[in-house]
């Protein structure tokens, strides 16, 4: 009897060591984990990014937006962001709207539930929008490039408009050209300090706006000539003609006095005949 038993204990252990060692983990555990991103940076400068919208997709999906996601969510204050409770299988995962002032990541991130309680992690790095103002400064006359001009990039509120007050300046070179480069994203006003000399300052301000990446401004710039004051002409002498006719008049007037005095004696001597 005791045989029996023992031979009975030894097959249970041996049948019962085989089903756990071919138990599969979805018969064992219900599938339940979640995906956790710990940061959104900023490639430049990784800093934790607010405010992206994040989806969780089915492998092979071509819409990326929140009505095709399986789920999405939007990253907090730390850029982190969760999907939880998502059962066993592959997913894809991808932005669906990047912060303000940040170019859409258009990476697709794989991931993959095997067991149960697995925590998957990926960090999905934005690059920061910036674009380029391409200026030109001509004369308004006849669109001849204009080299020396001193040309300031302000913030949008400003109003006093210098070299002191400028976020950075640029001059015109030989072909008239300026440049300002890699401005971060945002409005901005354009506006010339200095002239080229011998022309007349501009008043115009420019309002450029960046918003898409590797963004091209153009801006042209014209400068009116000081105007030339023309000299006012200083009178000629006079010419010996001109002196002629001064004499003749001095003559006239002389005859004119010797007649006027002879007619006055004549009338006096006739008074005393009388």
């Amino acid at each position: 009897m005791k045989r029996i038993l023992s031979i009975a204990l030894i097959v249970f252990l041996v049948f019962g060591l085989a089903g756990m060692a071919f138990a599969t983990p979805y018969e064992a555990v219900p599938y339940a984990a979640e995906y956790y991103v710990p940061a959104q940076v900023d490639s430049a400068y990784t800093y934790p990014l607010a405010g992206a919208v994040i989806g969780l997709f089915n492998v092979g999906e071509t819409e990326f937006t929140t009505e095709a996601a399986i789920a999405y969510t939007i990253t907090g204050a730390d850029g982190s962001f969760a999907f939880e409770d998502l059962h066993y299988g592959t997913f894809w995962l991808r932005e669906i709207a990047a912060p303000g002032g940040y170019k859409l990541s258009e990476e697709v991130f794989l991931v993959t539930i095997t067991y149960h309680g697995e925590v998957v992690t990926h960090e999905i790095v934005n690059i920061r929008i910036r674009g380029h103002v391409a200026g030109l400064k001509v004369n308004a006359a006849d669109d001849r490039p204009l080299a020396g001009a001193v040309i300031g990039l302000f913030n949008a509120e400003e109003t006093v408009f210098t070299r002191e007050t400028a976020i950075v300046t640029a001059t015109s070179a030989s072909d008239g050209r300026f440049s300002f480069t890699y401005l971060v994203y945002g409005t901005y006003l354009v506006r010339e300090i200095t002239p080229p000399d011998g022309f007349v300052l501009s008043e115009e301000t420019f309002t450029i706006t960046i918003s898409e990446h590797e963004q091209i401004i153009e801006i042209l710039i014209e400068n009116e000539a000081v105007p030339r004051v023309t000299p006012t002409p200083e009178p000629a002498p006079r010419t010996g003609d001109e002196g002629g006719i001064a004499w003749g008049q001095l003559i006239i007037f002389g005859v004119l006095l010797v007649v006027a005095l002879v007619a006055f004696i004549v009338l006096k001597l006739k008074g005393r005949n009388r």
